[in-house]
């Protein structure tokens, strides 16, 4: 039933207020800055239990763009559209958990929604259960999950895996090379990394180090 009634709202429009309501008006206002706007058709939207319309809405409401912040109707949103298996839901309700946003901080309930999402597809799922296990500490399981998602194409992983071996801590695989792969490979996908970081780096290395680290990189870009 939900499927079909995706479809009617996204397909063609709900009347409501004198306007139209779809996602393609709601996230262009969005992008124009206009809260107000898009958050009356995401109302309108999430009344039809859309999955895409409550999480969207449910951001809205936490940041309290478009009108007043309601953290309380923007969980209820999450809830919603997580029994709806929307993966975006369940990886936007975990970083609520994760961070101790609204809700009391739970790691073990974070890592659960977050693989839930990853499980469906959602790639985010894989970096934020990266950041969650280097947190703790678990760093083998942090660049296990750093990688799942530099494989999916998540490209600001390469950066987590970057500072995973440039940092000397107890525990962490300090490896200036290796850092060095990380962060040349994450420039070569686009990603900003600060000059000093490289230049730190490659002052610990011989050039032939430097040059194996960057060989190192190139041979990543295989996976793409």
């Amino acid at each position: 039933m939900i499927t079909i009634l995706r479809k009617v709202a996204l397909l063609s429009c709900v009347l409501a207020l004198g306007a139209c309501a779809d996602m393609p008006t709601a996230e262009r206002a969005q992008q124009q800055g206009d809260f107000v706007t898009a958050r009356k058709h995401l109302e309108t939207l999430s009344e039809y239990h859309i999955p895409e319309a409550q999480v969207d809405l449910a951001q809205m409401l936490l940041q309290g763009e478009g009108g007043p912040a309601d953290p309380k109707r923007a969980i209820e949103l999450l809830q919603d559209a997580t029994n709806h298996d929307f993966p975006q839901a369940y990886y936007e309700y975990g970083r609520l958990y994760h961070n101790g946003q609204y809700v009391k901080q739970d790691f073990r309930k974070a890592a659960d929604l977050y693989n839930k999402a990853y499980d469906m597809g959602y790639i985010r799922g894989a970096f934020q259960l990266g950041t969650l296990y280097e947190q703790q500490k678990s760093y083998k399981l942090a660049e296990s999950f750093y990688k799942q998602a530099l494989k999916g194409g998540y490209y600001r992983s390469a950066i987590k895996l970057g500072g995973l071996y440039e940092k000397k801590a107890e525990g962490r695989p300090y490896n200036p090379a290796q850092a060095l792969t990380w962060y040349t490979y994450a420039q070569s996908k686009g990603i900003e990394v600060a000059p000093d970081k490289i230049t730190k780096l490659e002052s610990l290395l011989t050039p032939e180090e430097i040059a194996y680290a960057k060989t190192l990189s190139r041979k990543w870009s295989t996976y793409d």
